[in-house]
C-alpha cells in the first residue's frame, strides 16, 4: 500500500520537476523473480527505475547507516529497502537477498563507482546472488542528471533495459566470471545504444 502510494507521488514529482522521460526496451523486463542491476551514478536513477518498472516492486540494498534515523528507516523499509553493512558484511548480506528472490521478489543492486571498477563490484554482488538464488539478471542503464541542480534544469532522462542474463549454466568459477563479463558488456552496450538514440533525435 505504502509502496504504491509513494511510487505514485515520486512519479508525479519526477514529471513536474524534470518533465517527461524516455523508457526503452521495457518489454525486456521479465516476470519476477530476477535481479535488476544498474551502475549507480546518482540516487535519481533508483527513483526512475522504481517508477519505470511498475507494477513490479524493487527490494533494494541500502547502507546500514541510513536506517539509524528511526523515521527515515521506517520510510526506507516501506519502500522495500533493507540494511546491509558494507564495511563488515555478514551472512545476511547474501542470506536476505537470496531469500527475497526465492520468495518470488525482484532484488535491485546498484554497484557504485566508475565503469573501470564496476566489474569487481558485480563479481562480489549481483552475479553471486543471482547464481545462489537461481534467477536471471536484468541489466538497466540510466542516462540523465547526476545531481539536483541538473535535475531542476530539466535535463533529458533515459532508462534503457537490456536482455536478461540467465544463470542456469553458471556452475563453475569460470562460468561465473563469464557472467560478470557479460553483465559489464551489457552495460556498455546499453550506454552506446542510448547515445545512438540521442543522436537520432
Amino acid at each position: 500500500m505504502f509502496y504504491n502510494f509513494a511510487r505514485s507521488i515520486i512519479a508525479f514529482c519526477l514529471l513536474v520537476i524534470n518533465g517527461r522521460y524516455t523508457v526503452q526496451n521495457r518489454d525486456k523486463v521479465i516476470p519476477a523473480p530476477f535481479v535488476l542491476v544498474s551502475p549507480h551514478t546518482s540516487w535519481l536513477e533508483i527513483l526512475y527505475l522504481g517508477v519505470t518498472i511498475k507494477p513490479i516492486k524493487i527490494h533494494f540494498m541500502a547502507k546500514e547507516e541510513l536506517f539509524h534515523n528511526k523515521l527515515f528507516g521506517k520510510v526506507l523499509r516501506g519502500l522495500k529497502a533493507f540494511p546491509v553493512n558494507r564495511t563488515n558484511p555478514g551472512p545476511s548480506a547474501l542470506k536476505v537477498p537470496v531469500k527475497l528472490l526465492k520468495d518470488g521478489n525482484v532484488l535491485g543492486i546498484f554497484p557504485s563507482g566508475t565503469r573501470k571498477n564496476t566489474h569487481n563490484q558485480l563479481k562480489r554482488g549481483a552475479v553471486t546472488i543471482a547464481k545462489m538464488a537461481k534467477v536471471p539478471i536484468v541489466p538497466a542503464y540510466y542516462d540523465g542528471p547526476q545531481n539536483v541542480k541538473d535535475w531542476f534544469k530539466r535535463h533529458k532522462v533515459t532508462i534503457r533495459y537490456g536482455e536478461p542474463i540467465y544463470m542456469d549454466d553458471a556452475k563453475t568459477k569460470e562460468a561465473l566470471e563469464e557472467k560478470s563479463l557479460l553483465l559489464v558488456a551489457a552495460f556498455e552496450k546499453l550506454r552506446l545504444e542510448v547515445e545512438a538514440s540521442k543522436k537520432q533525435k
